[in-house]
């Protein structure tokens, strides 16, 4: 049960919010792109948890030892491999371990469903 000061579903980047930015939640944006090693633009990815989901999470990869072996580099690493093991269990379990159509950025509406 939330408390009335739980501010619910936080959004979830690597990178502190810029309060420069703001936007309208509902219109829809292109994602940002950053730079990776190579110098080649990524497109950046976000997703929305609660506050005590987030904190455990980034817990998770703050406090796992820089000499573990599966200590990502990055917690957009973290994050990135994290979705990355998920996605391919729906392609086994849903499309024959075959990668599924892909889904432009912006065609995925906004928000829990």
């Amino acid at each position: 049960m939330k408390n009335q000061e739980d501010p619910g579903p936080q959004l979830i980047t690597d990178q502190a919010p810029s309060p420069s930015r703001a936007q309208d939640p509902a219109a829809p944006a292109a994602a940002p792109k950053v730079a990776n090693k190579a110098g080649k633009t990524q497109p950046k990815g976000a997703f929305y948890a609660d506050e005590d989901e987030l904190e455990r999470i980034r817990a998770a990869w703050f406090h796992t030892p820089t000499t573990a072996a599966e200590r990502e580099a990055s917690f957009s690493d973290f994050l990135r491999e994290a979705a990355l093991v998920r996605m391919q269990g729906r392609e086994k379990t849903y499309n024959g371990g075959n990668p599924f159509p892909r889904v432009p950025s912006g065609k995925i509406a906004r928000g829990r469903r």
